[in-house]
């Protein structure tokens, strides 16, 4: 009788709830849960779902692959394990990753803006939505093209929801995609559009001849505001928060590189700089309502902090390049595409050094800036003038392209 109570009372290992199991898996060393893990399904998915907490105790918020933020979620094309993580950021530091591109005859300055299943680019004339699939892009049919717009190149074009908003030369479109109609067509007679940002209800537009325009979509009234006296050289970059729009200036006449506008009391906040003639912003993006990063080309990469107007945290490009394009994870990974080479260099923002360069094999005959430059947690995306190209770090094994020790010292200002 008791022989047959012990063997009904008997549980395997494999059938604990996971709370136990983890208290169990503590004890392990790393290797012996690698093996674990080739034992049954239920021990691979619980190691590689809570890898952090068995390993390190605790969770870690990894570079690159944390995933903490809603737009990086937004972007990316799978929600990781924690082991997943742990091995693809591994891959990001140490350079290890395969590279493909799409190659393109004309030779411009490109725009593209990526999403979970989409790859929208800007180049020449027109914009293109293609689809992506195990993080590549199917370049060869595009599911969604935008009418070609009139005779001069596309400065730029911002996705936001439903509407895609895009400028060339004088003239401004505003694009419905769900109607696929143009809602409407200006010529801005008066302007050469250079920049432009759009948010859910409002955008802006910059030109080369000092000259902004605000726009609300709510309101129907075009534009609504002009602002041209608060600086006095042309606009490189502008960027919108709910109540604020900053303005990367050429800081050619002025020192002045940066302008913090209020939309709600259409007035300036603050001029910040740094107090350098000819280090202009080429591209600026905000953190929150209270924070800003910003690059160009005096060759940094700069936090500023708007509630007390000054530069907080910066990064020195490790050659002293010129900054063309940044994307950022919202959490602790910045990359920065460079003017020459197709050079991206991967920052963590809570160390005082680079963590890792690469270069685009679609440079290594002519030397072109990375004009526009994106990721998720597995994929890198940067744009040359000739080239679209696509890192993957999600590679069990490969080559390492390991770049980091080029510069044994790099300091943070």
């Amino acid at each position: 009788m008791s022989e047959s109570v012990c063997e009904t009372d008997t549980i395997s290992l494999s059938e604990m709830a996971s709370e136990i199991l983890l208290n169990i898996l503590k004890y392990l060393s790393v290797p012996d849960l690698l093996n674990m893990k080739l034992t049954c399904r239920r021990f691979c998915c619980v190691i590689n779902s809570f890898w952090d907490q068995i390993v390190f105790k605790h969770p870690l918020s990894l570079l690159v692959t944390n995933q903490s933020s809603r737009q990086m979620q937004k972007r990316c094309q799978n929600i990781l394990v924690s082991f997943t993580k742990h091995r693809i950021s591994n891959n990001w530091q140490r350079g290890t990753y395969k590279e493909t591109s799409q190659f393109f005859k004309q030779k411009c300055i490109p725009c593209f803006h990526l999403e979970k299943d989409r790859f929208w680019l800007g180049r020449g004339t027109y914009i293109k939505s293609y689809a992506r699939y195990r993080g590549n892009v199917d370049f060869h049919y595009p599911n969604n093209v935008i009418d070609r717009l009139i005779s001069k190149h596309l400065c730029k074009f911002v996705v936001n929801d439903d509407l895609i908003l895009s400028g060339n030369g004088p003239n401004l479109r505003l694009h419905s995609l769900q109607s696929k109609k143009c809602i409407f067509n200006f010529n801005l007679n008066d302007m050469e559009i250079n920049c432009l940002d759009l948010a859910s209800n409002c955008f802006a537009v910059g030109s080369r001849d000092c000259k902004l325009q605000f726009y609300d979509l709510v309101q129907k009234k075009y534009p609504i505001w002009k602002f041209t006296n608060c600086y006095e050289d042309r606009i490189w970059s502008v960027a919108l928060n709910h109540r604020k729009l900053a303005i990367g200036t050429a800081a050619n006449k002025s020192s002045t590189s940066l302008i913090v506008l209020d939309i709600e009391r259409r007035e300036c906040e603050m001029k910040l700089g740094t107090q350098q003639i000819g280090a202009g912003i080429l591209n600026c993006k905000w953190e929150n309502p209270d924070l800003l990063w910003t690059g160009g080309y005096d060759s940094f990469l700069r936090k500023w902090d708007l509630r007390i107007g000054e530069c907080v945290q910066s990064f020195l490009d490790p050659f002293m390049s010129t900054i063309y394009s940044f994307d950022y994870d919202f959490t602790n990974t910045m990359v920065t595409g460079c003017d020459s080479n197709g050079r991206v260099v991967l920052w963590d923002i809570r160390k005082d050094k680079y963590i890792q360069m690469y270069y685009m094999k679609s440079c290594t005959t002519s030397s072109s800036p990375v004009y526009c430059i994106s990721f998720d947690a597995e994929y890198l995306f940067a744009a040359t003038e000739s080239h679209v190209n696509v890192l993957d770090f999600t590679l069990m094994r490969g080559p390492v392209q390991d770049y980091s020790e080029i510069f044994k010292h790099q300091i943070i200002i």
